[in-house]
């Protein structure tokens, strides 16, 4: 239902899908590399579009058969980057965090560091009082992209 999450005709018609979607807006030196999935990276992507920051936003669409090959391929192309960056909206302890982060982990060389972004452990998924959770959204997506 977001107004930015669109395809066009020539994407629905002579398309494919693709497990991860590179980001194509920034180039240059990247010293952070933010991978996320779902609705967050619409926030995550305003954000940095208006902060005018040069961090790539890497969706993965698809968790298993986990596409290693192809993020180690994105990872390869921002050789200068030293942080590495796992945003969700879902507490730590759910999500796909669990499953990701040793396999993200793994992938990366001696001099990058892997981060997780998100709202801490919790019982619940989500905090009860909206006032709340547009906060927390509002400081996990700035600490993403800072």
């Amino acid at each position: 239902r977001h107004p930015m999450a669109v395809s066009t005709v020539d994407e629905l018609t002579s398309g494919r899908f693709e497990p991860v979607l590179r980001d194509r807006e920034v180039s240059g030196d990247v010293r952070r590399i933010v991978f996320t999935t779902g609705k967050v990276y619409y926030d995550v992507k305003t954000a940095r579009d208006q902060a005018k920051i040069n961090v790539p936003l890497i969706r993965i669409e698809q968790f298993y058969p986990f596409p290693q090959s192809m993020i180690a391929d994105v990872i390869a192309s921002y050789p200068d980057a030293i942080d590495v960056v796992w945003l969700q909206e879902e507490p730590r302890n759910m999500g796909a965090w669990p499953f990701l982060h040793e396999r993200l982990a793994a992938m990366l060389n001696e001099n990058q560091t892997l981060r997780y972004v998100g709202r801490p452990i919790a019982a619940a998924p989500a905090t009860g009082s909206h006032h709340r959770h547009e906060e927390q959204q509002r400081e996990l997506v700035n600490a993403a992209i800072r």
